[in-house]
């Protein structure tokens, strides 16, 4: 049998032990109480970035199908006329086909810096993290398709009537048309005249092209984003 002292040594290292261990129990519990809050904050400003960026990206969506028509609807009109006749056209529709190149500019703040984090690994939905992580990919990849669509307008299609005083009255209202076309409403059209020059029909389906792609990656996007959405509540309530 061991001496009282003895086994008062024992328990008072037990004692200690013990109390190491809770030590490092509450630490490591108290760190992941921190990360998961931390988790959650970046979760509440993804999920808010994510309404913001679909709010602007169905705004987007119309604009962008709104020009696609448009180019449709001139080159229709080319077809209908021989070569070197003049067009009558809206000039709403001039515009939309011809000028107005809009760009979705989405905010990634709140994805960039929950990746940052090195948190994206706690979430429990892969198909979640999928969709934060490529996020800004499919973004690139709309630009460029829009900034095609643009340098087809710039550098080919307008360039085609510097010299056409028919297009004057629409570039004259295309601050106007800008302002009007981001909230839907629709501007009163003014008759403008264009040369069916012999290059106008390949070129607006050139630039259809790039905006036709942009419109699938987009609509690509919109879904991934409400999908997102979806699976945030989720994740947000069992992280």
């Amino acid at each position: 049998m061991g001496t009282p002292n003895g086994r008062g040594r024992v328990t008072e290292s037990l004692v200690i032990v013990v109390s190491i261990l809770i030590a490092f129990f509450l630490d490591a519990w108290w760190e992941r109480q921190v990360e998961r809050r931390d988790l959650l904050d970046d979760l509440v400003n993804v999920s808010q970035e994510i309404e913001s960026n679909l709010s602007a990206l169905d705004l987007h969506l119309f604009s962008q199908r709104t020009a696609s028509a448009s180019i449709l609807e001139l080159a229709a009109r080319s077809d209908e006329v021989g070569a070197n006749d003049l067009i009558e056209v809206p000039d709403t529709i001039v515009l939309s086909a011809m000028v107005f190149v809009p760009s979705y500019d989405p905010s990634t703040g709140a994805v960039d810096a929950l990746i940052a984090s090195g948190q994206l690994s706690q979430l429990k939905n892969d198909d979640l993290k999928r969709i934060l992580t490529e996020f800004r990919t499919e973004v690139e990849d709309i630009r460029e398709d829009e900034l095609g669509a643009r340098a087809i307008a710039h550098e080919y299609l307008l360039p085609l009537f510097w010299d056409d005083d028919g297009l004057t009255p629409a570039l004259g209202r295309a601050n106007e048309y800008y302002a009007r076309g981001l909230t839907e409403v629709a501007l009163p059209t003014v008759p403008v005249q264009l040369r069916n020059v012999s290059e106008l029909k390949n070129i607006l389906m050139l630039r259809f092209g790039w905006i036709d792609s942009a419109i699938r990656e987009l609509d690509l996007l919109r879904a991934d984003l409400v999908r997102a959405s979806d699976l945030m509540v989720v994740d947000t309530g069992g992280t």
